[in-house]
């Protein structure tokens, strides 16, 4: 049986952020395998950390392995934009902010498909499809100048986060946990 291994060291060292940490990636098909309290040593061999150590394994030959892990990828590059975005304090350059809203759908594109049918069918259809388009695009244009897109792409980032959460725990429900009825989280290793 092929199994996926994963270490991941937790600082600092906190319950909570622990039992946080498992949950994740409990979403996403792993199983916890052990929870180690490590310590770091600097030169001088003089503790200088303390941190948890969690090793988790995921069965490459389950039936759902790649719906969790194209979940899993989804959800790091949803929280790699949410530390960009915490990190720079809401301040991206223009194109940085086109680029996010564009992936995540905010940007306005324009339909030919639609265009063409609006036109074929009626015209009037296809007149007001113009005028919509238009307004909407100058509207999102304006909004653009004068709002700070970091609400809308942190929302739309948040709303990410929780449909790939969401389908992970839907997908989770499917797959017994055959670890966490023996195992138990170790908080007594420190």
């Amino acid at each position: 049986m092929l199994k996926e291994v994963r270490v991941i060291p937790v600082y600092p060292e906190d319950k909570a952020t622990i039992a946080n940490t498992i949950k994740t990636y409990e979403l996403f098909g792993w199983h916890l395998v052990s929870n180690n309290a490590c310590e770091e040593l600097d030169e001088t061999n003089t503790v200088f950390a303390t941190f948890n150590k969690l090793t988790f394994q995921r069965d490459k030959e389950n039936p759902q392995y790649y719906e969790f892990a194209n979940l899993e990828t989804r959800y790091n590059e949803a929280q790699a934009h949410r530390m960009a975005f915490e990190m720079m304090g809401g301040r991206y350059t223009k194109e940085y902010v086109k680029t996010v809203t564009a992936e995540y759908g905010l940007q306005p594109r324009f339909n030919w498909c639609a265009f063409v049918l609006g036109m074929v069918f009626a015209i009037v259809p296809g007149i007001i499809y113009c005028v919509k388009h238009s307004q909407h695009k100058r509207a999102f244009f304006e909004r653009l100048e004068t709002m700070t897109p970091q609400d809308d792409i942190l929302r739309e980032i948040e709303h990410e986060i929780n449909d790939i959460v969401a389908a992970a725990q839907q997908l989770s429900g499917k797959v017994p946990n055959p670890l966490t009825q023996t195992m138990q989280l170790d908080t007594n290793n420190h």
